[in-house]
């Protein structure tokens, strides 16, 4: 459909043919972020024009005084007129100036707009208000909306909504099985596939995320193991505890943190498991690293057996890696199992966060 608007001066009419208008929407969502603009000279006896004309766009919305308010100005000079007939791409001028910040933004579309014509020095009244095509008010299935081509560009989102009413900012619906968001962290193909995820919105109302969430195991729980309770004293204190032994020979601690099954419906992995500690002397260590899971059975299975010896005498931080992750399905305990080369409170072990890692992966 083509859209006519008249501008009527004393010396000249100019009637200018929009063309393309769903250009106004799908255009300047593209890579160039322009769009076409036809028009038509005529002098004050309806005769068509030749030569070259330097044209000024400007576009405006309304304030809620209703008074014009720029949003987009851009000047092409020396445009070539031949019979009365002249083509302008806007935003071309400005797109390739060197400050990105006069570029055509697609967000001035998301309201009512004006357009200025001045020819020359003069400014052809009234203003037109720019008008849409039906099938720019809707994208049909597998549109791409897509920024970054030019690394001139100002870096907007690449595509921003705004709800100025009491509605839905968006609504999702399907009928299928299909997921309702997929987020990548590279270009997605011809295809539309999406092979590494980074977010999921999926159909069942589960979100999936790639990042990894941590969480610690207060130190301040540990318990000694019902052997060593008699001999094993611990000393609490804000940033860590000191477990003191009255018997030399290896002792154990354990700690079981309440970790979540799922989050936001997606079952959690257990993937690491790091342990700070300080000795006091060098005659005392952490002499094994256990991490077990409870199963339904009433019985463990372990997740990871380390025989490492950890043997700073400064505040120092080790992990224990769980590979491939295991999910989280039952009670999660850490072992500590702590070496005594001698007694009394200048051989104590410090130990401090602990700290696990889940993944969604």
């Amino acid at each position: 459909m083509t859209t006519i608007s008249t501008f009527a001066r004393k010396k000249m009419y100019l009637i200018i043919l929009v063309l393309l208008a769903a250009a106004l929407v799908a255009g300047c969502t593209g890579p160039d972020k322009t769009f076409g603009f036809q028009f038509l000279l005529k002098d004050s006896s309806g005769n068509p024009i030749n030569g070259t004309k330097d044209v000024t766009i400007k576009l405006y919305h309304k304030d809620i005084s209703s008074n014009y308010v720029e949003d987009f100005s851009e000047t092409h000079t020396g445009v070539s007129v031949v019979n009365g007939l002249a083509n302008l791409e806007i935003g071309d001028v400005n797109n390739n100036d060197s400050d990105p910040n006069n570029d055509l933004d697609p967000g001035i579309f998301a309201q009512p707009l004006w357009l200025e014509v001045t020819v020359g020095t003069e400014v052809l009244s009234p203003k037109q208000k720019l008008l849409g095509s039906p099938y720019a008010m809707t994208l049909v299935g597998g549109a791409v909306i897509a920024s970054g081509y030019e690394s001139t560009e100002p870096e907007y989102p690449t595509l921003t909504i705004v709800n100025s009413s009491t509605g839905n900012v968006l609504g999702l619906g399907t009928v299928g099985d299909g997921d309702f968001i997929n987020a990548c962290d590279e270009l997605i193909g011809s295809t539309r596939d999406c092979p590494t995820k980074v977010f999921t919105l999926k159909n069942d109302g589960s979100i999936f995320t790639r990042a990894n969430t941590k969480i610690t195991a207060p130190f301040f729980n540990l318990i000694p193991d019902d052997s060593s309770t008699s001999e094993l004293t611990m000393n609490v204190n804000s940033s860590n505890v000191e477990v003191v032994s009255s018997a030399t020979g290896t002792e154990y601690v354990w700690v079981s943190p309440s970790l979540p099954l799922t989050l936001l419906g997606t079952a959690q992995k257990l993937t690491n498991v790091k342990v700070c500690y300080d000795l006091d002397n060098n005659s005392e260590y952490i002499d094994a690293t256990y991490i077990r899971k409870a199963t339904d059975s009433g019985g463990s299975i372990t997740l990871k057996s380390d025989t490492t010896n950890h043997t700073s005498t400064s505040w120092d931080c080790y992990s224990e890696s769980i590979t491939p992750a295991v999910q989280v399905d039952g009670t999660i305990s850490i072992f500590l199992y702590l070496h005594y080369g001698g007694t009394g409170s200048s051989h104590g072990i410090k130990i401090g966060n602990i700290t696990l890692t889940l993944t969604e992966d």
